[in-house]
């Protein structure tokens, strides 16, 4: 309900506080803050003029990871990966592939392995449809001898 109020009827002295969680979510809140603090859900965050950004209303705007009370701003905390244009540069001249390349094979001792039990399995059903096969014509011999007999009993 506070988010709401300060939102609607404190727009223009609340701060708009955006949590990043440990769940990998993002919770937004709107507060008022007191001198340069900030309370949300029971815990306090620094407030300071360089971590400021606006957003496309030009409310400001606090960015903060859960449990870290320092603020981050998202224009100049960036990890040290390549940028988009590195990375662009890389994949066009083939790098990637090369390093791909370049790792050692895995799974080959086990690929033998699983080709000869995959073997062995396909032999194994053969062998039983084979003898699944035999035991149906020894089944239709069977069925036939009680068949005449019956005629012969029926007859009399």
């Amino acid at each position: 309900m506070g988010n709401w109020v300060n939102k609607t009827f404190h727009k223009k002295i609340s701060v708009r506080a955006i949590i990043y969680g440990a769940d990998l979510r993002e919770s937004v809140h709107w507060v008022i803050p007191n001198g340069n603090e900030i309370k949300v859900n029971g815990a306090s965050y620094f407030v300071n003029d360089k971590d400021l950004t606006l957003s496309v209303d030009n409310v400001p705007t606090y960015h903060y990871v859960w449990n870290v009370p320092e603020p981050i701003n998202p224009y100049t905390n960036r990890p040290n990966y390549l940028t988009a244009q590195e990375y662009d540069t890389a994949i066009s001249a083939g790098e990637a592939k090369k390093v791909f390349d370049a790792l050692p094979k895995k799974g080959d001792g086990n690929t033998v392995i699983t080709f000869v039990l995959l073997g062995v399995v396909i032999l194994a059903i053969g062998v039983l449809g084979y003898l699944g096969y035999k035991e149906i014509e020894t089944l239709r011999t069977i069925i036939e001898e009680i068949k005449q007999k019956l005629d012969i009993i029926a007859g009399v």
